[in-house]
């Protein structure tokens, strides 16, 4: 190849051929049964090392190969590659120009794991590279950042995959599948919270001396290693945090929200930090026909117009984080008139039934059962079935346990689930799609989608106005991938689930009265 032509300017324009093949349903390379995704990584710090090459690639070496990796921070190369050693790998090639990596080295991907300003012309120079990105969230700095990001991807034929784990998370989707399927009716609110009792300080090394070529990317040391606490370099708890659940809000209802009003401050972490310690928001969506959370309401009064049972709606949710107080931790509660989902710390899902919903089919299966025996000539009247709202006014008349919703999560169907599958998860799902075709669920729209709804949230706290959301902010003229999709995820029958906790809940109700029976006779 001519000096003059780079690799970088050569994979530019072939990655436009690619992109014209993979229109045409063509794949743009063909790999060998036993060939792996040759990976480079831009950004070796905590992110980078613990999460991605100590758990998620670890566990895919027959699949993906790390073959370079980028830090600006020579203690992070060096982390890094004890990680490797650690592992029983050999060291590999190290950068510090991300640019000169993508040059010299032969790449099919890269992971992108850098403070949230770096994103965009990362991930903008590696497609035009002609490479598969995986890029941590929040996707970018701005939303005009992140649609760039779909116009390249849609230019260059490549996808994007955004770290938004709970995509991969099997009680995610099983949740998003059933929602679908009724089990919770009309999604009415949702509740999310990530909250935390410490500084989300790092301390950097103690007297650690930057080299002369690390000055030239690193002015302080402090806020290099604390980037997520300066709006200039981060965008706070909305964009580190916030997206996560905010994608997941945005899942089940299928489109993005259309305002947010929140507030936020730096109320008790008083140190050199600009980014909010606190925020609390509440989002609204507006729900249409045609919509993946759009669902038409039951008739349960007499008062309800049956012609208005399928007109939209709205959907609300709070969002609250903040850095004083760990009750709850992180959770999402999707909250619908049959039922919620509870979704706790990514690793188990409870379902919670409405206890009108319970009555109303159990009233319906005894109307159903006389109707049958009725039309085999064994008449019998069939009771009458009126939903009816339980009396949640009354002390103790809605307190619901809950079930848990498990999950198959080996061919084996066993249910034990590990804190790192979801990690596990994206990164096969990765390679697969590179290697075998296919677009990720968290791809360069759900990138969009969030950082939208990150982005307006700050925007809100920020001005302390209520502030509108377009929807054109989703439209391109071109086609675009399916930022909702999800997996149908087997598990153990949830009817036989419930109905061993209502003869738990019959049998613990009977003791009760027993004892409160015995009681009595003792002091009689």
């Amino acid at each position: 190849m001519d000096s003059n032509v780079s690799r970088r300017s050569f994979m530019k324009s072939a990655g436009v051929v690619a992109g014209t093949a993979a229109v045409a349903g063509f794949s743009a390379k063909s790999y060998a049964q036993n060939e792996k995704v040759r990976l480079g990584i831009i950004g070796t710090g905590a992110q980078g090392r613990i999460a991605h090459m100590g758990e998620g690639l670890r566990v895919h070496d027959d699949k993906i190969q790390i073959v370079a990796i980028c830090d600006v921070w020579n203690k992070s190369k060096t982390d890094a590659l004890k990680v490797l050693a650690d592992q029983g790998k050999a060291a590999v090639p190290t950068y510090v120009d991300y640019r000169e990596m993508l040059e010299k080295e032969e790449l099919d991907a890269v992971l992108i794991a850098t403070p949230l300003y770096l994103h965009h012309q990362m991930v903008m120079d590696s497609l035009d590279a002609g490479l598969y990105v995986f890029c941590e969230k929040t996707l970018t700095m701005t939303i005009e950042e992140s649609r760039d990001i779909v116009k390249k991807c849609h230019e260059t034929g490549k996808f994007l995959q955004v770290g938004h784990q709970r995509r991969y998370n099997p009680y995610y989707n099983k949740a998003v599948w059933l929602t679908q399927k009724d089990l919770i009716g009309r999604i009415t609110h949702i509740t999310a919270q990530w909250h935390r009792n410490e500084s989300w300080r790092r301390t950097p090394p103690k007297n650690y001396i930057l080299t002369a070529e690390e000055k030239k990317y690193i002015t302080d040391l402090d806020r290099h290693v604390n980037w997520r606490l300066f709006n200039d370099t981060s965008a706070g708890l909305m964009t580190e945090l916030g997206t996560h659940q905010l994608d997941v809000a945005s899942w089940f209802l299928g489109g993005i929200p259309a305002k947010v009003s929140g507030f936020g401050g730096l109320d008790y972490w008083k140190d050199n930090r600009d980014a909010e310690d606190s925020v609390a928001l509440i989002y609204e969506w507006d729900m249409k026909p045609g919509m993946q959370g759009f669902k038409k309401a039951m008739q349960r009064s007499g008062k309800q117009r049956k012609t208005r049972l399928g007109s939209p709606y709205k959907v609300r949710m709070t969002y609250s984080s903040i850095c004083t107080n760990s009750q709850q931790h992180y959770s999402e509660s999707i909250q619908g008139d049959y039922g919620s989902f509870e979704l706790l710390g990514e690793q188990r899902c409870q379902f919670y039934p409405e206890k009108w919903h319970i009555d109303y089919k159990i009233a319906k299966a005894k109307r159903d059962a006389a109707k049958a025996a009725k039309a085999a000539g064994k008449p019998g009247a069939a009771p009458v079935v009126a939903p009816k709202t339980s009396k949640s006014y009354i002390p103790g008349e809605a307190v619901n346990e809950g079930i848990r919703l498990d999950v198959y999560t080996d061919d084996k169907e066993g249910t034990k689930y590990d804190v790192w599958m979801a990690n596990h998860n994206q990164w096969a799902a990765f390679a697969d799609h590179i290697q075998n075709g296919g677009v990720p669920k968290s791809n360069q729209m759900a990138g969009l989608v969030s950082s939208i709804c990150g982005h307006k949230g700050n925007e809100a706290i920020r001005t302390g106005a209520t502030v509108e959301i377009d929807p054109e902010l989703m439209a391109f003229d071109f086609e675009t991938p399916d930022p909702f999709g999800y997996d149908e995820v087997a598990g153990p029958d949830l009817q036989e689930s419930m109905k061993k906790k209502a003869e738990e809940d019959a049998k613990k109700a009977k003791d009760a009265a027993d004892k409160a029976a015995k009681e009595a006779k003792d002091q009689a």
